[in-house]
């Protein structure tokens, strides 16, 4: 993966566990044309859409339903949250 792809997964991760743009750009503190930009990255690698309008919000693609837990795992901000809990836990 090149470093670029692991940005990338942080804002792969907001999309999934938010299942908006605006909700995504909010949790990762980016705009929401920025996150939407990087959907578009995300989709364009992917060759899945991840996200699609369905009425007035948006909705999982089944590729991304099954992609949230692995995503979530490999995410470098779920990353440092574990690791952190993990030290404070131990430390207890």
């Amino acid at each position: 993966m090149q470093p670029a792809d692991f940005g990338l997964l942080v804002h792969l991760d907001a999309l999934l566990q938010e299942g908006s743009v605006t909700g995504a750009a909010r949790r990762v503190g980016l705009s929401t044309p920025a996150m939407s930009h990087a959907l578009a990255r995300i989709r364009a690698r992917l060759g899945d859409p991840l996200l699609v309008r369905a009425g007035r919000g948006m909705v999982l693609t089944p590729r991304a339903e099954a992609l949230k837990p692995q995503v979530r795992r490999w995410s470098p901000r779920r990353s440092r949250r574990s690791r952190r809990s993990g030290r404070s836990s131990r430390a207890s």
